[in-house]
C-alpha cells in the first residue's frame, strides 16, 4: 500500500502521518511538501517530494502509482497579512480541481480525498442540520475568501460526474494536541493555565467540535475497505455554543479568579453552523468515539 499526502505540514496531515507510520500494511508514505520533518525523514517508509504552490508544482507522474492521495494543503483559515486572496483560491479551489482533471486523464485507479468546511453553509441563525447537497449549493453570504474557496471546490465536486474515486469530506471545527495554539480550545486551556486575561465573544455561536483522532479513524477506513465515492459531512451529532465550550474548559480547571475580556469576532454573523451526519453514519458505520468533555479533559494525552 502506497499513500500520498499533499500538504504534509498541516495539523490533520500530521495526525494522518503519525497513524500511517504505525500501520504495517502501508509500505510507503509519500509526502509532498516544502519542508521536511526531521523525525519523519528518518523513517524508511517516508519519501519526500518538494512541493510549494504555485512555485514548485506537483508532477502527476509521482502520483499515479499511489493507492490513496490525501489533499491536505490549504490556506486562509487563519488571517495572515502575506497571503493573498488569489493564493487562497489557487490552493484551496483550483489546485485540487486541476489535479482531479489530470488524474482522470491518466486513468488514476486509486482514491483521491479532499476536504471542505461546514463554514461553507454561510450566514445562518436557525438551528438546522444541513445535508451535503444543501452545503454544496448554499447561496448564503460568507465572511471570508477561505469559506468561498472551499464552497467553490465543494460545488464543483457536486456538479459533475467524476471518472476517479474521489471522496470529499466536509469537516467541522476539529481539535486536538498539535493544533495551532491560537485556536479556540488550546487558547482557552493555555490562557487559564498561564493566568492570562481571556478574550472572548458573547459565545452565542453554535458549532460542532470533532476530535482529530476521530477524523483520522474515519479516513483510515478508506485504506482497507471500499466505499461509495461521494461527498460526506464528517461531523459529530452534538453541537455546542462557544460559551458551552468555554464553560467546559473553565470547569475542568483548578484555577480560580479567571478573567475575561469581551471582544467581537468576524464569525459572529454566522451564528449557527451545523451539518447533518446521517449519510456518513449510514455508509461508513461511523460514530465519533471522543466526546467534547473527554477530549478537553485529556487534551494533552490524545
Amino acid at each position: 500500500m502506497r499513500i500520498g499526502i499533499i500538504g504534509a505540514t498541516s495539523f490533520l496531515a500530521g495526525r494522518l502521518i503519525e497513524r500511517f507510520l504505525k500501520d504495517k500494511e502501508i509500505k510507503e508514505l509519500i509526502l509532498f511538501t516544502s519542508s521536511k520533518n526531521l523525525f519523519h525523514s528518518k523513517n524508511l517508509k517516508v519519501t519526500y517530494f518538494n512541493y510549494h504552490f504555485p512555485k514548485i508544482p506537483l508532477n502527476i507522474s509521482d502520483l499515479l502509482n499511489l493507492d490513496l492521495i490525501y489533499f491536505c494543503s490549504a490556506l486562509g483559515l487563519e488571517k495572515r497579512d502575506n497571503i493573498t486572496d488569489e493564493e487562497i483560491m489557487g490552493i484551496n479551489t483550483f489546485e485540487p480541481i486541476s489535479l482531479s482533471m489530470k488524474l482522470e486523464r491518466k486513468n488514476f485507479s486509486g482514491k483521491f480525498i479532499t476536504f471542505g468546511s461546514y463554514f461553507e453553509i454561510g450566514q445562518n441563525d436557525q438551528v438546522f442540520k444541513f445535508k451535503e447537497e444543501e452545503i454544496a449549493f448554499s447561496s448564503r453570504n460568507l465572511f471570508n475568501t477561505y469559506c468561498l474557496s472551499k464552497r467553490m471546490l465543494t460545488n464543483y465536486y457536486s456538479s459533475k460526474l467524476h471518472k476517479i474515486n474521489w471522496f470529499h469530506f466536509i469537516l467541522p471545527n476539529f481539535y486536538g494536541k498539535g493544533e495551532k495554539p491560537y485556536r479556540l480550545i488550546p487558547y482557552l486551556i493555555n490562557s487559564i493555565k498561564n493566568e492570562e486575561i481571556i478574550n472572548v465573544t458573547e459565545g452565542k455561536q453554535i458549532r460542532q467540535y470533532l476530535h482529530v483522532k476521530d477524523i483520522v479513524d474515519l479516513l483510515s477506513k478508506l485504506i482497507y475497505k471500499e466505499f461509495m465515492p461521494s461527498i460526506y459531512n464528517l461531523v459529530p451529532d452534538k453541537f455546542y455554543s462557544v460559551k458551552d465550550v468555554t464553560n467546559i474548559i473553565v470547569n475542568s480547571s483548578s484555577k480560580k479568579n479567571i478573567r475575561f475580556k469581551k471582544i467581537i469576532r468576524y464569525d459572529e454573523n454566522m451564528k449557527v453552523i451545523i451539518a447533518d451526519n446521517s449519510k456518513i453514519k449510514n455508509i461508513f458505520s461511523w460514530e465519533p468515539n471522543i466526546s467534547l468533555d473527554f477530549g478537553i479533559l485529556n487534551y494533552n494525552k490524545l
